[in-house]
């Protein structure tokens, strides 16, 4: 809930039929059929109602809400998010005696010394949940069917 208002532009409206929105996102079938339940203080009609898949919740053994995106800001998005890389942090190297302080001080005096590359180390950020399981040696990902590269041999190959 945002400002009192469900951030999931719950209720729905009722749909006779599926459409898609002009914003790329489906609009799926809402029947009015006058059923309501009274949950609390709340009464609860088709409107407030998640679709599923009832396949993909048998198969899965969990609810699974799988709806069709078509519009550009999906494409931006998931190219965004899939080539983003890791978490990364920026780190700064010193020697035990020099205070940081000084370091930062005297760069801002004489900006030829300033050496960004030599003060700053980039390092990827690993979580305590992905270092466990590289400790651990689990496996992190799997693929399936398993795929194995072949040596072939044979006359003038």
């Amino acid at each position: 809930m945002k400002n009192g208002e469900c951030s999931k532009k719950f209720p729905k409206e009722f749909i006779v039929s599926a459409q898609v929105h002009n914003d790329g996102y489906p609009l799926y079938l809402r029947r009015n059929n006058g059923c309501v339940i009274q949950k609390g203080l709340h009464l609860i009609d088709n409107r407030w109602i998640v679709t599923y898949k009832k396949y993909l919740c048998k198969v899965f053994n969990c609810h699974i809400n799988v709806e069709i995106g078509s519009s550009i800001q999906l494409v931006k998005y998931l190219y965004k998010y899939v080539y983003k890389g890791h978490d990364r942090i920026q780190a700064r190297v010193s020697s035990k005696d020099a205070p940081i302080d000084d370091a930062i001080a005297g760069a801002a005096q004489d900006p030829s010394s300033h050496d960004e590359a030599q003060q700053y180390l980039d390092a990827r950020y690993v979580s305590a949940l992905e270092s466990f399981w590289r400790i651990c040696e689990f496996s992190m990902q799997k693929m399936y069917p398993i795929v194995y590269a072949l040596q072939l041999h044979g006359e003038n190959i």
